[in-house]
């Protein structure tokens, strides 16, 4: 018998309580029934002061304990702690459907893919699933990586994503906040990586109660940071 292909799911998690229930009973059913590949659910909590690890725990979810705040340092830790060849994330907010974590890993093993991003750009995305202003500004950012990087972009805030884990070493992740999401895609571009985007449907939070982590304005210019950052390093060095 062919032995089945590992993935992991990490779910980066900072004071997830009232959705977190809803969502890892949903990953819990549609992942570890699927019969193409092994799942591991991992959630990597972010120092949260609520009962989001109590509940993973009840649950018999894996829990990683990040102190290094932010959500790239969550997710950097989370994937460099995974030992299997397929790695994907997604927001702990229920806001993406985890068949389509599914969806993205088959994918990825399918085209020998090295990263592939779950595209909300290219999805359906609910009334009242995302802000205004990010659905406007999240476009002009991602219109600005392709030109610049040259890469098929058009989601950069995506919070789905699979990767494979033996290339993620190499990309020297440096981010710890939101622009984590636009660094992890400007250095495939800049590795030539093989790069995919499919689409995902995008989904209203289950929780009213939840608030948002996001900060527009902060986040807005960290990704933009990133951006010109890396920009003039890699043109620096196609000089030398």
């Amino acid at each position: 018998m062919i032995a089945k292909p590992k993935a992991n799911l990490i779910i980066p998690c900072l004071n997830e309580a009232t959705v977190l229930p809803i969502f890892l009973a949903e990953c819990i059913d549609v992942l570890l029934n699927d019969v193409e590949v092994d799942w591991k659910i991992i959630v990597v909590d972010n120092a949260s002061e609520d009962d989001s690890a109590q509940i993973c725990r009840e649950l018999n979810i894996e829990v990683l304990n990040c102190s290094k705040r932010g959500y790239g340092a969550t997710l950097n830790h989370g994937i460099s702690q995974s030992e299997v060849e397929w790695v994907t994330y997604a927001d702990a907010d229920g806001t993406y459907n985890p068949r389509d974590a599914v969806k993205l890993v088959k994918f990825a093993i399918e085209n020998n893919a090295d990263l592939v991003l779950g595209s909300r750009m290219k999805g359906v995305m609910e009334p009242g699933s995302i802000t205004l202003f990010s659905r406007l500004g999240t476009p002009i950012i991602s219109l600005l990586i392709k030109k610049l990087f040259r890469i098929p972009l058009t989601d950069c805030n995506s919070g789905i994503r699979c990767l494979r884990r033996s290339i993620y070493d190499s990309l020297k992740m440096a981010s710890t906040g939101m622009e984590f999401a636009s660094e992890l895609v400007i250095k495939t571009a800049i590795m030539d990586l093989k790069y995919f985007e499919i689409p995902v449907n995008l989904r209203r939070c289950p929780s009213p109660d939840r608030k948002p982590h996001i900060r527009i304005l902060r986040d807005g210019l960290r990704h933009l940071g990133i951006i010109i950052l890396l920009f003039v390093k890699n043109l620096r060095n196609n000089v030398k």
